[in-house]
């Protein structure tokens, strides 16, 4: 948050000038940070345990997805490879035909 600390407050209202017969106004004692700690605990404790419960499941789902995913990715990339293999040997296949066909074709014309 972007909101003013208690602290910065308190240092701003010291260093203000205060009016000729003005009396200081002295902050209200605020509870201990344990005790402030124990009074959050109170009120919003359960959303926090059920919050942080949701967040841990959530943080597990995303890492199993994510091995998901990998794993998928893996699987498609062996495809890819296999599948250019099987491309480049059908295309040598086809220029070694090719090239039978003009030597064959070569000495047909010389024949003539």
């Amino acid at each position: 948050m972007n909101a003013t600390s208690l602290d910065e407050l308190r240092a701003q209202a010291a260093k203000s000038p205060q009016a000729p017969g003005d009396t200081p106004v002295t902050p209200p004692t605020l509870p201990s940070d344990e005790k402030m700690e124990q009074i959050r605990q109170l009120l919003f404790g359960d959303k926090l345990e059920a919050n942080a419960g949701r967040l841990a499941s959530l943080e597990a789902r995303q890492k199993e997805f994510e091995q998901t995913v990998l794993q998928r990715l893996d699987v498609i990339s062996q495809r890819l490879d296999a599948l250019s293999r099987d491309v480049l040997a059908d295309r040598r296949a086809a220029f070694d035909e090719l090239s039978r066909a003009m030597h064959d074709l070569g000495n047909r014309v010389r024949g003539i």
